[in-house]
């Protein structure tokens, strides 16, 4: 299955084994490109059963992002209000900071049902969009900070029950690794070492090189790719497409990206490469140290390899 911005290209199957391995796809491809974020909201929404499904960031002092992804699900009007006057009257806002990383919990987790329904929050925000229940788990913490995956049920979705909690504990690694790695590629000098516990989530080929090009790292994606050795090997330890031309552009950008020359961040640097059996792959770089002299020391950058249906990059 494909994911686009526009979506999957087919249903999701109802085995949830099979599902759960196409949504991770999904969220890693979306970890690599941001565009693909909502999307990859929409197709959790349907494996979690739920109408709609958010990353959100709850801070206890003042700031937080708000809504970071969702699917488009939530009226946009009431997404602004929870921001900027209903996270305060949320009964289960205190739960957001209290949770462990991926322990999940609903909103009869923590409030009397009751309760809950005679709560200004519910008669002005919840009940209005009809919603009768989430279920959501903390994915990253930084300091005051917390950012959640949420997913939400709607009246005619019914109220969190086992099988939407057992979703949550197959989802919720996935879901932490995806968004680790998306603020990391986002960042302007990521560390190799913060990459290595993400990467081996990751369908997406991924390999950490220094700017010799010696192989330092490489996820079970990547590790597949060298043994079959139609599109990467290695040479003498070294990383080396089969193409000859995008190995000499690696090969180039590797030395930039140690020596400092290639801007940090610069994910975008693609290169385009044809395997040895005709396959169209497409390699993107990472650069990990910056403007540090040392880089040669560890690993210059990370090269995500994808399979592509054409020769060339946007």
């Amino acid at each position: 299955m494909t994911l686009t911005p526009e979506g999957l290209d087919r249903r999701l199957p109802g085995d949830d084994a099979e599902a759960l391995s196409i949504l991770t796809a999904a969220i890693y491809d979306a970890a690599l490109d941001r565009t693909l974020w909502p999307a990859a909201m929409g197709v959790a929404s349907r494996f979690m059963e739920s109408f709609s499904s958010a990353v959100y960031e709850w801070s206890r002092g003042a700031g937080g992002r708000g809504f970071i992804y969702d699917d488009g699900g939530l009226d946009p009007e009431y997404k602004a209000l929870y921001h900027d006057r209903y996270l305060r009257l949320d009964p289960i806002t205190s739960e957001h900071y209290q949770a462990s990383i991926e322990e999940s919990f609903s909103i009869s987790d923590v409030v009397d049902p009751e309760s809950y329904r005679k709560s200004t929050f519910y008669r002005e925000w919840s009940g209005p969009q009809h919603i009768v229940d989430l279920l959501t788990a903390p994915m990253l913490r930084t300091g005051r900070s917390t950012v959640l995956f949420g997913a939400i049920r709607h009246e005619r979705d019914g109220e969190v029950d086992e099988p939407m909690r057992r979703r949550m504990r197959l989802l919720a690694p996935h879901m932490r690794r995806a968004l680790a790695l998306t603020d990391i590629v986002g960042t302007a000098t990521p560390r190799a070492a913060e990459l290595e516990d993400v990467l081996d989530g990751l369908r997406t080929s991924v390999f950490l090189a220094d700017s010799d090009g010696r192989v330092l790292h490489a996820n079970a994606a990547g590790n597949e790719m060298l043994a079959e050795g139609d599109a990467m090997r290695t040479r003498n330890g070294r990383l080396s497409p089969s193409d000859l031309t995008a190995a000499t552009a690696l090969s180039r950008a590797l030395e930039a990206a140690g020596n400092g020359t290639l801007p940090a961040g610069d994910s975008g640097h693609g290169i385009s490469m044809t395997a040895s059996d005709g396959g169209h792959f497409a390699l993107h770089l990472l650069p990990l140290n910056g403007h540090d002299k040392r880089a040669s020391a560890g690993a210059a950058a990370a090269s995500f390899v994808q399979r592509t249906q054409a020769t060339t990059i946007a």
